[in-house]
């Protein structure tokens, strides 16, 4: 299963971008899923409420954590963890990681249980 969507490889530096693109790719995947199957994209009956619950979650994660804020804002977790490098640069590689897995069709086995 893979998608043609924007497979754009960067990996953003910022959180809040890294965020919109992977919560994007999600909604691209359920409106793809939600319209009849195309022939590169297998269905499962399963995929749409995954996809949906995946969207939720991550939704919800990002406005509680603050991801969705933009990078400069005072209390966005770009800010919150300008200290902390690690922290930060773990959370943009998580985010990119869905985001590819969406890409690729992997979603469904491996969303991360932090979101």
């Amino acid at each position: 299963m893979s998608l043609i969507l924007d497979s754009s490889s960067t990996i953003p530096q910022d959180i809040d971008q890294a965020y919109a693109q992977c919560l994007n790719s999600l909604k691209d995947l359920i409106v793809q899923l939600t319209y009849p199957p195309h022939d590169d994209l297998r269905h499962d009956e399963r995929s749409l409420p995954k996809a949906l619950d995946t969207y939720g979650r991550l939704r919800t994660w990002g406005e509680e954590s603050r991801a969705a804020l933009p990078a400069g804002s005072r209390e966005s977790l770009d800010q919150i963890l300008r200290q902390e490098d690690k922290m930060r640069n773990a959370v943009v590689k998580t985010l990119a990681k869905i985001h590819r897995q969406v890409l690729s069709g992997e979603w469904a086995i491996s969303v991360p249980s932090c979101i």
